[in-house]
């Protein structure tokens, strides 16, 4: 569905998954991805912080690092207008 653009309803199917699969860091790191397709950084790092603490070896952890990088981006751009 994340591939298709429907991210809303990816976002609603991994609402209803944790409920049942809270442990799973792949619903996190859907959740955290589709996140990142609405531009929802604060919530995209927080589903992938927790897909880390589930699971360490997450690609969850490089998808952090890359939101890292672009909000370091966008901050230095604040300070040279």
């Amino acid at each position: 569905m994340l591939a298709e653009g429907k991210v809303d309803a990816v976002l609603k199917a991994t609402t209803l998954l944790l409920h049942e699969h809270e442990e799973d860091d792949r619903i996190y790191y859907i959740r955290g991805k589709a996140f990142m397709r609405k531009s929802c950084w604060a919530d995209a790092t927080n589903c992938f912080l927790q897909a880390e603490s589930i699971n360490p070896d997450s690609p969850a952890g490089e998808s952090r690092k890359m939101i890292a990088d672009i909000m370091n981006f966008y901050n230095k751009d604040l300070y040279n207008p």
